[in-house]
């Protein structure tokens, strides 16, 4: 529940970013962070699923 909080809040950071005036610089690495950040949670809640799916398949077989 948390990560799409997370990833809502950075999609936020990044329509934000552009009107600040921020120089080419910071806001390149600006988001670059932000992109950084919203890929690892991505990766993350993606294995996390694919691990829980494998944990209920695994406990389904045991049960028959």
């Amino acid at each position: 529940m948390w990560r799409q909080w997370t990833n809502a809040v950075l999609g936020l950071v990044v329509l934000v970013v552009p009107f600040l005036g921020l120089t080419s610089t910071v806001f390149m690495w600006t988001l670059v962070t932000v992109g950084l950040a919203v890929t690892i949670l991505a990766v993350w809640g993606a294995s996390q699923e694919t691990q829980e799916k494998g944990e209920r398949s695994g406990s389904r077989l045991q049960h028959q």
